[in-house]
């Protein structure tokens, strides 16, 4: 229940011709919500793995928002990826 860096994140698809949608990420405290991924793919079906940051997004926790603009994408999985709070801090050793 800390402040957590969100790091990246991984999208499955399924995609055809005219299919448009975006990826963001939303934090909660503080509240934000970054567009990580924009697709619009023409061409035949396909599959595809969308791998994205987070925009160096920070929070207590995170959700990932799919907006469709366009056809019927069908989407398989979603991951988000984040380290703790204090991971990379700077810390002096003697």
């Amino acid at each position: 229940m800390e402040v957590k860096s969100w790091k990246r994140g991984q999208l499955g698809c399924e995609v055809n011709n005219g299919d448009a949608f975006t990826v963001k990420v939303n934090t909660t405290d503080p509240d934000r919500t970054t567009t990580v991924h924009t697709e619009s793919y023409s061409g035949s079906q396909e599959e595809k793995l969308i791998r994205f940051g987070s925009g160096r997004s920070r929070g207590y926790a995170a959700n990932v928002e799919i907006d469709v603009t366009g056809g019927r994408p069908k989407f398989r999985h979603v991951s988000l990826d984040a380290i703790a709070n204090g991971a990379n801090a700077r810390r002096d050793v003697q």
